[in-house]
């Protein structure tokens, strides 16, 4: 998103950003269910600033470059270590207990301590301070295809979604090129509570889960061209 570049900024991350082969993003736009798609929402025509162009990255690389760029802020990075515990004192979180790769356990100490485990949510779980928004109960399953459709110039990194009704969101995130010259495509649909509930839904096979949500072939047109995608690994 456009505001994240102020983060990144400080932290040192826009430079080097710039010297990727990540695409370009500048806009947003929206698909109706009969495929026709929206006029670009250009972020540049509402916000006068270079945040007004961002990325649209492979969250791999992005993250790996993320935590080198840590690495030379002076940050001690330890690769491979498992976190097993926290540390309490008052009901205050004090530090965390860390099993390293020769499964020693190591006990570290700070004023502040952030759980960055991201979907793991290790602090969470472990303390059960998850506390549940029935409005918000909500799923994503997502992929990476070779072969889509992407526009040109300084449309070739919109975002498309596109709303699927009874079933929620589609999106389409055009990435990179890869070695072999295909366009890559990231989609991701996002399911409500109800959406799950209807039927068809399922954590344990989510490749079927999502073929059976995508939209209706005219949209899919609409969205990704013509152009047979074929799913491909991250």
């Amino acid at each position: 998103m456009p505001y994240c570049y102020f983060t990144l900024n400080r932290i040192g991350m826009v430079e080097k950003l710039r010297k990727t082969h990540f695409t370009k993003k500048y806009s947003v736009q929206f698909a109706s269910t009969r495929g026709n798609i929206s006029q670009p929402f250009y972020f540049g025509e509402h916000l006068d600033h270079a945040a007004a162009q961002t990325w649209q990255v492979r969250r791999s690389e992005f993250d790996k470059m993320l935590l080198d760029n840590a690495r030379e802020k002076g940050a001690n990075v330890f690769e491979g270590w498992r976190v097993r515990e926290a540390l309490e004192n008052d009901g205050a979180i004090t530090g965390i207990i860390a099993q390293d790769e020769n499964d020693n356990r190591n006990e570290f100490i700070a004023p502040v301590t952030i759980d960055a485990s991201g979907r793991n949510s290790f602090f969470v779980n472990r303390n059960g301070w998850r506390v549940m928004d029935e409005q918000l109960k909500k799923v994503s399953i997502w992929t990476y295809y070779k072969g889509a459709k992407r526009d040109a110039g300084i449309d070739e990194g919109a975002t498309t979604v596109a709303y699927i009704p009874e079933k929620g969101w589609f999106w389409y995130i055009p990435l990179a090129d890869d070695g072999e010259r295909w366009r890559c495509g990231g989609k991701i649909v996002s399911l409500s509570r109800n959406a799950r509930s209807a039927g068809n839904f399922s954590a344990r096979n989510p490749k079927q889960s999502l073929d059976c949500r995508l939209p209706a072939p005219g949209t899919i047109r609409g969205i990704l061209g013509d152009r047979r995608l074929i799913p491909i690994d991250p």
